[in-house]
C-alpha cells in the first residue's frame, strides 16, 4: 500500500532531514544554530534552578541543555547570568476583547512574555460566522507567538435570545473543530447543559478527542459537580477562594483570571497560599484585557507578579504560567519547560521577584527587548469582514428610548454580575438611572431590547458601541433620545466601533471595521485613539473608570443575574416576555 505520494513524500523527506540535523546537533556532531550560555534556567519540571547553564538551539527548537561536549554554534548569546524561563501561556482569552487585530495584540503581549495563547474567538465568530473564523485563523498565523483555538461553543452566544451574525449547528461546530489549530471546545456554558444543541456539540467534542473548557459563573456545589460530570475540565470564573475550592474538589482545573474588569488573582492566590493548596491544577488567564491595561500592566507576567506578592514562591508562580497549562492542554511536548524537543520560546529575566523581562525569544530569535516589540505591524486586510453593520432604515428615537420601562438593572461594582432593581420604570439622571438599549445590527430589521441601568454615571449625551457581549449587537445608553439615536447611526456610518454624542454632535469615535468589533490599527495607533476617545468620554460627566467595559459587558446574557439583548430581558438564562421590545 502506498502511504506517501507527491507533496507528502517531500514533506516527509524534509521532516526526516530536520530530525536528523537536530539529533546530530544534540550529540555534538554538527554545530548548533545558536548557543545560549551563562543562563540560570528555571526548570519547571523539578522546581529547581540550573545554574550557569547553556542551551543549544537547532531549527528553532531546543536540542540540548548543558551539553557535556565542547559545543560550537553559528551564534553564541551570553545571557550574563539572567534567569531563563519558558515563555508564558495564557490559558484562556479573547483577543477581540482588546479590540486589537491579533498582530497588534502581539505588539503588546509579547514584550510582556506571552509566548502562547489559548484563544476563543467567540465574539468575532458570532459577528461574522464561518468567514470570520477562517479569517481569524489566518490572522493568528501573522503573530510571533503560538496560538491555539478554543472553538466557540456558543454560536449564537445565547441561543434563541438574541440575533447574531451566525448560527452554528452541532454539525457545523464538529466540522470546524477539525480545523488545524483547534485544541478544545471553548467555554461550554454550564447553564446550557440540558439543551439539546449543547449536548450534541459536547458529544461531537468527545468523539473528536477535544477537551471541553467550562464557563461556570456563580454556580453552587451541585451545579459544579454536574458540570464536571459532563466533562468540563476547567473554569475561569472563580471570584472567591471558596469557588476555586469547589471546582478543585470537583476535579476541575482552575484558571486564575486577572482581567481588566475581573481582577481575581490577588484574592484567589492569597487563599491558595494561606490554605497551603497545591498549585498543580492552577494556571493563569487574562480572559478580557484592554489595550491600556496590557500596555501598562502586562498580561500573564502581571499574574505572576501578583502571585509572588501574595506570598507564592516565584518558581511556583512561574510553573502556573508555563508547565501547568502546557500539561493541562497536553502540549508539554512542545512548550512549558526549557528542555530538548521544545520550541525555543523563552524569556530572559533580570530577577524573579519582580519578573523583570529583559528579552523575549520565539523559535530562538529575539522578538522583544526592554519592553518593546522588535517586529512590525503589517496586517493582511480581510475585505469580507468589513461593512458589517445593518440597521433598519426606520429606526426612531422612541424605539431605543420609550416612555416607560418594564425592567431596571444595576451593575455590581468590581464584578460582571448584575441584579434586578424593583419598582423602577422611568429614567432618573440624578440617581444614575438611565435608559439603555440593545439593537440588532445583523438582519436590518427592527429588533430592540430596552431597559433602565444604574451604574454608568453618564450625565450628558450618549455613548454607544457595536460590541455588546456576547452577540456584539449595538448597545447605547444616555441622557436623551436624540443623542442616543445619533450615536447609533454614527456606528453604522463608520462600520462599527464606539461613539460619544453630546448635544447633537459626535464628539468622539473609535473605529472597529473588522467585523464591527476589531480595529485595523497598530497597538500604538490604537492607544492614541483610546486616549482621544477617553477625553470625549469625560465630556459625559461619567466618573466610571471602566465605562465602556461596563456598557458592553455587564449586560452579557450568559452571566447572572439579569442581562439585556435585542430581544429583551434575560433573567438567569431565561428570556422574559413583556419587556419593551419592538418587533
Amino acid at each position: 500500500m502506498e502511504i506517501c505520494t507527491g507533496m507528502l513524500k517531500n514533506e516527509m523527506r524534509e521532516m526526516r532531514l530536520e530530525l536528523e540535523e537536530k539529533i546530530k546537533a544534540a550529540k555534538g556532531e554538527i554545530p548548533f544554530d545558536k548557543l545560549f550560555i551563562h543562563a540560570n534556567i528555571i526548570n519547571t519540571y523539578t522546581g529547581k534552578i540550573i545554574r550557569d547553564a547553556s542551551v543549544g538551539i537547532k531549527k528553532g527548537v531546543i536540542v540540548s541543555v548543558c551539553p557535556r561536549f565542547d559545543a560550537s554554534a553559528k551564534e553564541i548569546v551570553d545571557c550574563e547570568g539572567m534567569y531563563m524561563t519558558p515563555s508564558f501561556i495564557d490559558a484562556h482569552m479573547h483577543i477581540e476583547s482588546s479590540r486589537l487585530h491579533p498582530l497588534a495584540y502581539a505588539q503588546g503581549a509579547v514584550p510582556h512574555g506571552t509566548g502562547c495563547i489559548m484563544t476563543d474567538p467567540m465574539q468575532l465568530v458570532n459577528a461574522s460566522g464561518e468567514k470570520g473564523f477562517l479569517a481569524f485563523v489566518r490572522m493568528l498565523k501573522t503573530m510571533p507567538m503560538r496560538a491555539y483555538i478554543q472553538f466557540p461553543s456558543r454560536v449564537p452566544a445565547t441561543e434563541g435570545m438574541e440575533h447574531s451574525g451566525a448560527d452554528f449547528s452541532p454539525e457545523d461546530t464538529a466540522r470546524l473543530m477539525q480545523t488545524e489549530g483547534v485544541l478544545t471546545l471553548g467555554e461550554v456554558n454550564a447553564y446550557d447543559l440540558s439543551k439539546e444543541s449543547t449536548l450534541q456539540k459536547m458529544a461531537y467534542a468527545h468523539s473528536l478527542g477535544k477537551m471541553m473548557n467550562g464557563h461556570c459563573p456563580g454556580l453552587g456545589r451541585d451545579a459544579i459537580m454536574g458540570a464536571a460530570s459532563a466533562g468540563l475540565r476547567d473554569d475561569h470564573e472563580s471570584e472567591t477562594f471558596e469557588e476555586l475550592m469547589e471546582r478543585l474538589n470537583a476535579g476541575m482545573s482552575v484558571m486564575i483570571r486577572e482581567g481588566t474588569i475581573e481582577p481575581n488573582c490577588s484574592t484567589l492566590v492569597k487563599g491558595v497560599v494561606q490554605n497551603q493548596i497545591s498549585t498543580s491544577e492552577l494556571m493563569f488567564c487574562t480572559d478580557d484585557k484592554s489595550p491600556e491595561d496590557i500596555a501598562a500592566n502586562g498580561c500573564i507576567d502581571n499574574c505572576v507578579r501578583i502571585a509572588i506578592s501574595e506570598g507564592l514562591a516565584p518558581i511556583e508562580a512561574i510553573k502556573m504560567a508555563t508547565i501547568n497549562p502546557a500539561k493541562h492542554f497536553h502540549i508539554e511536548d512542545k512548550m512549558g519547560v526549557i528542555a530538548p524537543g521544545r520550541y525555543a520560546d523563552f524569556l530572559l529575566l533580570k530577577d524573579l521577584e519582580h519578573v523583570a523581562i529583559e528579552s523575549v525569544f520565539f523559535g530562538g530569535e529575539k522578538i522583544a527587548e526592554h519592553g518593546k516589540a522588535l517586529f512590525s505591524f503589517t496586517p493582511v486586510r480581510e475585505e469580507a469582514l468589513l461593512q458589517s453593520i445593518h440597521l433598519p432604515e426606520n429606526l426612531e428615537e422612541e424605539d431605543i428610548c420609550p416612555d416607560c420601562f418594564s425592567a431596571a438593572i444595576e451593575m455590581l461594582p468590581g464584578s460582571l454580575l448584575t441584579r434586578k432593581i424593583s419598582g423602577c420604570t422611568k429614567p432618573d439622571i440624578d440617581k444614575d438611572i438611565l435608559p439603555i438599549s440593545v439593537i440588532d445590527r445583523y438582519t436590518g430589521e427592527k429588533h430592540v431590547g430596552t431597559a433602565l441601568i444604574k451604574g454608568l454615571g453618564i450625565k450628558r449625551g450618549a455613548v454607544a458601541s457595536s460590541c455588546a457581549q456576547e452577540g456584539n449587537n449595538i448597545v447605547v445608553s444616555g441622557t436623551n433620545r436624540r443623542d442616543m439615536l445619533l450615536a447609533v447611526k454614527e456606528i453604522q456610518r463608520i462600520g462599527g466601533g464606539n461613539v460619544v454624542c453630546i448635544d447633537g454632535k459626535i464628539v468622539g469615535t473609535r473605529c472597529f471595521p473588522i467585523g464591527g468589533i476589531v480595529s485595523d490599527k497598530s497597538l500604538w495607533e490604537e492607544l492614541e485613539a483610546i486616549r482621544r476617545f477617553n477625553e470625549a468620554l469625560k465630556l459625559t460627566g461619567s466618573e466610571n473608570p471602566i465605562l465602556m467595559a461596563a456598557l458592553t459587558v455587564s449586560l452579557c446574557p450568559s452571566i447572572p443575574e439579569i442581562g439585556l439583548t435585542d430581544m429583551g430581558i434575560i433573567e438567569n438564562g431565561v428570556l422574559i416576555n413583556g419587556v419593551n421590545n419592538n418587533e
